[in-house]
């Protein structure tokens, strides 16, 4: 019969397997979003206040300052979801093995896997929020309801527009002005490149009431192994790739190369992001670290052990400004 303290002990060797497995490979999400640790709740609500408008010039001596109430803008929410797993062990595999060690072998084997799977998930779930960010009709990773909180938009954004949407649906800003992020289809090129830089860091350099931002992008992301090496080519070569000019390279450094393989997941899934890495308005919340537990079975006093974790992703408005995307899916495809 295994005692109260062997139990823990499993408990023990099974979350310390599951997170060296966690950390065998880097995982790119935290990478991509901004990280937020320490979270409370079923989830959460942000408010966007606009604000202030242009400062006033003081023209004249002892001229009054204008004063004025916040005005709201955007609503957005975010859901910490719940993952988990779970594996039976009869009575008789875990007690006739545990003298031998053979039981504690079984369960880092599957611990190993569980540390394997939690990274896959999040990283899954990260890669989704860009590879089905142009869907029109939007995806159920963009639903973010919970308990007695509903968002007030469909499986979009707050301003109920794709997270990259194409010129002819252009986007409506609190100030009135219209904006896109996206264009339909272009391979990864140099003149693609500065197309889509130049609408991140120029177009769409504007905050919510349409007064001029800096918004430089930082990072060139690419879902497949091929367009890695023609982003770094382009991006640290001293000439510029494929020219007959022989021109200097422009873009040497301009920007940095992240390879995401979970951004890819059909043929159309194709393209290339530029945008800001770990933007405060692209976050990423984790709710709970995984938790194990190993226990008896009461209805045939078998073992089971189970994991479990959540995490969330927070959308703010006006997120989309800050990255850009060239080609990849725009259908209204749910996974």
């Amino acid at each position: 019969m295994l005692t109260t303290d062997q139990l823990v002990l499993f408990e023990k060797t099974m979350y310390g397997v599951a997170r060296d497995a966690y950390k065998r490979e880097p995982v790119m999400h935290p990478q991509v979003f901004d990280v937020v640790d320490g979270v409370t709740g079923g989830g959460d609500r942000f408010t966007q206040l606009l604000g202030s408008d242009r400062w006033k010039e003081h023209t004249v001596e002892n001229e009054d300052i204008d004063f004025h109430s916040p005005v709201q803008g955007w609503q957005a929410w975010v859901k910490y979801r719940t993952f988990s797993d779970g594996v039976n062990f009869s009575k008789n595999a875990v007690e006739d093995n545990v003298k031998n060690g053979a039981i504690g072998k079984t369960l880092k084997d599957y611990a190993d896997t569980w540390g394997e799977t939690y990274r896959n998930e999040q990283e899954i779930f990260g890669g989704k929020i860009f590879a089905f960010g142009g869907a029109t009709s939007g995806n159920a990773i963009y639903e973010n309801s919970w308990a007695n909180e509903s968002q007030t938009y469909a499986n979009l954004l707050p301003d109920n527009k794709p997270f990259f949407n194409l010129t002819g649906s252009a986007r409506t800003t609190k100030g009135g002005n219209t904006y896109y992020n996206a264009i339909s289809s272009g391979s990864l090129t140099p003149a693609n490149f500065r197309t889509m830089y130049n609408l991140v860091a120029d177009t769409n350099s504007y905050n919510e009431q349409d007064q001029r931002i800096a918004n430089k992008p930082d990072t060139l992301m690419v879902g497949t192994s091929d367009d890695y090496l023609t982003a770094r080519q382009m991006l640290q070569a001293e000439k510029l790739p494929n020219s007959q000019l022989n021109d200097d390279n422009p873009y040497k450094g301009l920007v940095s190369a992240l390879y995401w393989p979970f951004l890819v997941w059909a043929a159309t899934d194709t393209g290339f992001y530029v945008g800001k890495a770990k933007s405060p308005l692209l976050q990423w919340h984790n709710r709970q670290k995984p938790v194990l537990e190993f226990f008896r079975r009461t209805e045939n006093r078998g073992y089971r052990a189970s994991v479990d974790a959540r995490w969330g992703v927070l959308i703010k408005p006006g997120a989309w400004r800050v990255w850009g995307r060239t080609g990849g899916r725009f259908s209204s495809t749910v996974s």
